[in-house]
C-alpha cells in the first residue's frame, strides 16, 4: 500500500515537473529551411513580390553568418510586410516569451515581432507585441527585443509575425516562442486597430 502511494505521488510529481518545463514552440528559429507554403507549415512569407518591397529569406547575413530573413521597403504609407507561423493547439495558462534578434538600417518606422491568440471561431482573444517597450528604427546593429504574456486557455491557434512598418531595411534571426512555467490567466490584451499603448494600427492589403 506505501509504496503504491509513492508511486502515485512519485507520478504526480514528475506531471507538474513535465507541465512547467520550457517548452520552445516555433519550428526553424534559425530560418534555416527555405518558406514554407503556408503558415501552419513554417515561415511564410506573406509580402513576397510588391512593388519597392524585398521581403526574402537571404543566406550569409544572419548574426552568425546564417540564414536570416530580410525585409526592406521604399513604399511610403502604410504598408505592413510580414513574414509569419502559425501553431495550432499550443500550451495554455502558461508565461510565454517571444523573441527575436534584428538589424536595422534607415529604418523610418517599426522592426517589430507581435503574436495574435485565437480561439476555436478564430477570434483574437489576447495578443502581445514588441512596439512600445522594444521599438527599433534608425540604423542599428543585431539586438534582442522581446515580449511575455500569457495565452489564455480558451486559445487555440498562436500567430507569430515578423514584419517592417514604413521604410527601410531590416534583419531578423532567431526567432523562438517558448512556453514556461504554468500562470494564472491574464486580462486580454487588446486586439489589432485599436489606438491603446503598444498596439499597433494596421492598415493597407494585407491581412494579419
Amino acid at each position: 500500500m506505501m509504496r503504491s502511494v509513492l508511486l502515485a505521488v512519485l507520478a504526480a510529481t514528475f506531471a507538474l515537473a513535465d507541465e512547467s518545463a520550457p517548452v520552445q514552440v516555433l519550428t526553424d528559429p534559425g530560418f534555416e529551411a527555405e518558406a514554407a507554403d503556408s503558415a501552419e507549415d513554417g515561415w511564410f512569407n506573406q509580402a513576397a513580390g510588391p512593388d519597392g518591397v524585398t521581403s526574402e529569406r537571404i543566406e550569409g547575413e544572419g548574426r552568425e553568418g546564417s540564414a536570416c530573413i530580410h525585409i526592406a521597403s521604399t513604399v511610403e504609407g502604410d504598408g505592413v510586410w510580414i513574414w509569419r507561423q502559425h501553431v495550432s493547439d499550443p500550451p495554455t495558462l502558461r508565461s510565454y516569451r517571444l523573441s527575436a534578434w534584428v538589424k536595422a538600417k534607415d529604418v523610418d518606422g517599426n522592426v517589430i515581432v507581435c503574436i495574435r491568440c485565437s480561439d476555436e471561431a478564430g477570434e483574437v482573444v489576447a495578443f502581445g507585441t514588441t512596439q512600445g517597450t522594444c521599438d527599433v528604427s534608425g540604423t542599428t546593429d543585431w539586438k534582442e527585443i522581446a515580449c511575455e504574456f500569457v495565452p489564455p486557455e480558451a486559445t487555440k491557434r498562436l500567430e507569430v509575425l515578423c514584419f517592417l512598418t514604413g521604410t527601410g531595411a531590416c534583419w531578423f534571426d532567431d526567432v523562438t516562442l517558448s512556453a514556461g512555467e504554468r500562470a494564472e490567466a491574464n486580462t486580454p490584451a487588446a486586439t489589432p486597430g485599436e489606438d491603446k499603448p503598444g498596439v499597433f494600427r494596421l492598415r493597407g492589403m494585407y491581412e494579419v
